[in-house]
């Protein structure tokens, strides 16, 4: 017994442990999955917000490029020169346009400055911060990645450097595209005489404004230009990409060393910083039609499935080997007895030593008894093979239950005999009744349920053995009532080899503990069913089955 135990307990923990590596793998799988997922989605939110970044450089470029080539049409008079360190009073009519849209620049204030090397003033500073601009407003580092953007970037991945050196080769063309408009806008306002002076306005960056400024004439140490307002122009820009980046800001670059990042416009010194969210644009790679969190799912359902599976099968195992082990076990305890007392009569037979003729016949008498014994045995063990292999009844027939009583008596009586019992038959009217079974499935219950009686209440205080029927509306009762001690309280009746071979040692009552259970399922087999009621004072054993089809309707 503890040699089994440790036997299964030693089964059930391997079986524990390599499911425990299954989902350990299984878990490390997810994760693994989920780390993926996670890291394309970023990768594709990175890349849309990228690809909408550059659609919203070349857009406010776009918008600012004619503004600016219409106010470079303009001249400041030498009147209207304003001192930038001073505030000035912003333009209300530009602001509200710039707010509602880009369709105007808007101008806080106007000024004109007149240098000198020999006065080195702040105005000279801005001229010499104006020719460095000039040469270097359009040299960019190739692929200089986003600068304080929240987008998560793939900085060594090669999606990102392609992506990058797309942004950098759009920022040329954005370049060119400004510069070749400026050039045609000086040429064409010097042509028509709209203006006095050949320079491009450009935006720069002057102690915290932006300005749009220009050499009055190449060569000439004079300056003039306008001052924008930044919020106002900021916010509008804001709002002419909105839709493309919803986060979108615009920081000031005023180093005028410092080389241009693909990130930045080409008309007005700032960057671009893009935020985390994309807006209305197509993403780069499609969805799957079976997103991770679907297939991990499938993949917990199926592993979780085939646990239970191979645990039920392996429990189903486990307990075919016990019945087979009880089987073994019962069979072998069963037989020992009538074996050997076969063996030692026969040899006492076969040698003469019984002289006796009442002796001889008592001997004869008990071999045919252990011969029976044997045979009912057997024939129990093969209707248990047959219910196993799923067979069911053979032939399905309406019988009259006296006529079936009649026949299977003599069987009956010679059981109860042989256990000093006997048999009385109550029929109570069922001479009349009919039902629909299989007439050797019928023989069978009621042989195992008598035999069952005879056993089991031999000795007790009324030998008799009750067998009657009664007619129960749609169905007919087919009684087997003994004055035994009962069956064993918790006993699982129906279970197969429920007596054990400790049990059979001990009682008085052979047997391996089929009948009762061969008699249910046979029962259960027909359409009917068996009712058993013990108690100290006898068991009641009642196989229900239904009437006829004829006398079903009446």
């Amino acid at each position: 017994m503890t040699r089994g135990f440790s036997w299964r307990l030693g089964l059930w923990l391997a079986f524990a442990a390599l499911w425990s590596l299954v989902f350990g793998a299984v878990v490390l799988l997810g994760q693994s999955l989920a780390r993926l997922e996670r890291s394309e989605r970023q990768a594709r939110q990175a890349a849309a917000v990228e690809e909408n970044l550059r659609l919203g450089l070349w857009r406010i470029d776009s918008l600012l490029a004619p503004l600016i080539a219409q106010q470079m049409l303009l001249q400041i008079p030498a009147s209207d020169t304003t001192d930038l360190a001073g505030e000035t009073e912003p333009n209300a009519e530009g602001m509200k346009s710039a707010v509602a849209g880009l369709d105007r620049l808007p101008i806080q204030g106007s000024f004109r400055w007149l240098v000198s090397p020999n006065e080195p003033d702040d105005h000279w500073h801005a001229f010499e911060q104006l020719q460095v601009y000039q040469r270097n407003h359009v040299n960019m580092m190739y692929a200089q990645p986003m600068a304080d953007s929240n987008v998560v970037e793939l900085n060594e991945g090669y999606s990102s450097q392609i992506n990058r050196s797309i942004a950098a080769n759009e920022f040329n063309q954005r370049a060119q595209n400004f510069e070749r408009n400026n050039a045609l806008v000086v040429k064409n306002g010097a042509l028509l005489r709209f203006n006095q002076s050949n320079q491009p306005l450009l935006g720069f960056w002057h102690r915290g404004k932006l300005l749009l400024i220009r050499n009055v004439s190449e060569g000439a140490l004079e300056l003039e230009g306008w001052e924008l307002d930044w919020p106002t122009l900021r916010s509008a820009m804001q709002l002419a990409v909105r839709d493309l980046l919803p986060e979108v800001d615009f920081q000031p670059v005023d180093d005028v060393h410092a080389p241009r990042s693909p990130d930045m416009l080409v008309s007005i010194p700032c960057l671009m910083i893009p935020g985390a969210v994309a807006g209305n644009v197509q993403e780069i790679a499609v969805d799957r039609e079976w997103p991770v969190a679907w297939v991990l799912g499938l993949l917990w359902i199926c592993s979780l499935a085939t646990f239970i599976v191979t645990g039920w099968a392996m429990a189903i195992a486990l307990r075919l080997s016990d019945r087979r082990a009880a089987f073994v076990a019962a069979v072998t305890h069963e037989l020992r007895t009538p074996l050997t007392t076969l063996r030692l009569y026969s040899e006492m037979l076969s040698n003469g030593m019984i002289e006796d003729e009442s002796s001889r016949r008592f001997y004869l008498s008990t071999l045919k008894n252990e011969v029976d014994r044997i045979g009912h045995l057997v024939e129990n063990v093969f209707a248990y093979a047959k219910l196993e292999r799923g067979r069911g009844p053979s032939s399905m027939e309406r019988m009259d239950v006296q006529e079936l009583f009649e026949r299977v008596r003599p069987r009956l009586e010679m059981l109860c005999q042989r256990t000093d019992m006997q048999l009385r038959l109550a029929p109570d009217g069922a001479c009349v009744s009919e039902v629909q079974a299989d007439r050797s499935m019928i023989e069978q219950i009621l042989i195992n349920l008598v035999d069952n009686a005879a056993k089991h209440a031999r000795g007790s205080f009324d030998p008799c053995i009750l067998m009657r029927s009664l007619d129960a509306g749609r169905d007919v009762h087919l009684v087997v009532q003994d004055h035994g001690p009962g069956i064993a309280k918790g006993r699982r009746w129906w279970r197969p080899f429920s007596k054990t071979v400790e049990q059979a040692a001990e009682s008085s009552a052979p047997g391996i503990g089929l009948g009762l259970s061969i008699s249910h399922r046979l029962a259960r087999q027909m359409g009917g069913r068996l009712i058993v009621e013990s108690s100290s004072s006898g068991t009641t054993v009642t196989l229900v089955l239904p009437k006829g089809s004829d006398q079903g309707r009446e």
